[in-house]
């Protein structure tokens, strides 16, 4: 019995044993091309299947744009009035008037301010001398230099160039015709200064003596001017617009939408003989009117950067004094500055630009965000490889939002390329 137990299990090994090595003789021709065309068959459904994984992982070039930092303002635009405490210059000589000082000065009871000259030829022959004495002045200095009063450190030179390179390119852009002179004769300063530091003189003596000249000349030829002296302390202004006397300074915090309306559609007065004005208050004001739902994102006592079109020095920081509501929703704002310079002391009737809140980082397009298991982001090109980049948004409108440039790993970052249209997309895919 023990034997016939143990040879039940060889048998049993046996049969694994030969179920384990079949081997398959391969002699009939028929069975040999069956397998050979299943073989190619199933070698034709691969690359078929591979082809069109390939193509699933594959775009064509796509659109992208880099991502860089930007500002974007939250703003209101409206139009504004300009009203300051302004007098009106007078005097007794009749004549023409030669400001002695520059616009926007602040200057004290009894100052003189200009000049009135009862023949023009002798204001002309002022306006002349003023600029042969700002010419001799620019060749003293560089006769100083050639002297050997210079800079040790050369590099200051080309930081000068540069420097009044940019200025003169800033008057060009802001249109600042009133200091492209000065930007035009600051730069040739600093080259000429550039040049003696590299050992090439510049000889001056004889546009100097020329200068000196025409000085004494014009000096012989004008007659005595009679002084206009400045009644008060202030800040003096050398032409008056006609709108001194069309709003109360005294009452400008209680200005309603209503008198905004009134002040922008006034028409100047006349002013008959025109010797400037004196700014007789520090503070002025600017009143404009919007509607009761933008002044929401404002209370009084807020400082906020205003721009005013006719102030090509950037943004004014004002100071919200009052809030003054109207008939139709309108409410009239009223800001107030104690910034004084020539262009502001020419302001008036401005379009006007309040800016609520500033957001810096990367601008993208709305049609460009993704939704991706629940993350909010974009798809950017690295390489030839599609990847996915979450965004922080701190700002949107209508057609964009700003990214925050704060985010960490796996967050849009400055250079990267967004991807800007295209179906299909997905982390990992790879482009032509």
């Amino acid at each position: 019995m023990a034997n016939t137990g143990t040879e039940k299990k060889n048998n049993v090994k046996r049969k694994k044993l030969s179920i384990t090595n079949i081997d398959f003789e391969l002699r009939s021709p028929l069975l040999r091309r069956i397998i050979l065309i299943a073989l190619i068959a199933l070698g034709v459904v691969f690359v078929i299947y591979q082809a069109a994984s390939f193509g699933k992982s594959r775009v064509s070039s796509l659109n992208t744009v880099t991502a860089l930092t930007r500002t974007i303002t939250k703003s209101i635009n409206t139009e504004g009035v300009v009203i300051r405490e302004e007098s009106i210059l007078s005097s007794a000589v009749n004549g023409t008037v030669v400001p002695r000082v520059e616009n926007g000065s602040k200057v004290s009871a009894g100052d003189p301010v200009a000049e009135i000259f009862a023949a023009q030829r002798d204001a002309q022959y002022l306006l002349e001398l003023d600029e042969v004495n700002a010419r001799i002045a620019h060749y003293e200095s560089i006769q100083l230099l050639n002297s050997g009063n210079i800079y040790e450190n050369k590099d200051t030179y080309n930081q000068n160039i540069s420097q009044s390179l940019f200025n003169l390119i800033g008057c060009i852009d802001r249109n600042e015709l009133s200091g492209l002179s000065e930007a035009v004769e600051g730069l040739s300063v600093s080259v000429t200064k550039k040049q003696i530091v590299i050992g090439t003189p510049v000889n001056v003596d004889v546009r100097l003596e020329g200068l000196y000249q025409r000085r004494t000349t014009l000096e012989n030829y004008i007659s005595q001017g009679a002084a206009l002296l400045a009644d008060r302390a202030g800040y003096y202004v050398d032409q008056a617009d006609g709108y001194e006397d069309f709003a109360d300074y005294a009452a400008v915090l209680t200005s309603t939408p209503e008198d905004v309306a009134a002040l922008l559609s006034a028409q100047p007065g006349p002013v008959s003989r025109n010797f400037g004005k004196l700014i007789t208050q520090f503070n002025w004001y600017l009143l404009c009117a919007v509607s009761r739902e933008s002044a929401e994102a404002l209370k009084v006592g807020q400082r906020v950067n205003i721009a005013l079109s006719g102030y090509s020095g950037g943004m004014i920081r004002m100071q919200l004094a009052a809030v003054n509501e109207g008939a139709d929703g309108q409410i009239a704002l009223v800001f107030r500055s104690n910034l004084m310079n020539a262009e502001i002391a020419s302001l008036r009737m401005e379009d006007v630009k309040i800016c609520l809140e500033e957001y810096t980082g990367y601008p993208v397009e709305r049609t460009a965000l993704r939704t991706v298991e629940g993350e909010v982001g974009v798809y950017v090109q690295v390489g030839n490889i599609v990847r996915f980049r979450k965004v922080d948004i701190i700002y949107s409108d209508d057609s964009i939002v700003i990214a925050s440039p704060g985010g960490g790993n796996g967050y849009l970052k400055r250079y990267d390329e967004i991807i800007t249209e295209g179906t299909d997309l997905y982390d990992g895919k790879i482009i032509d």
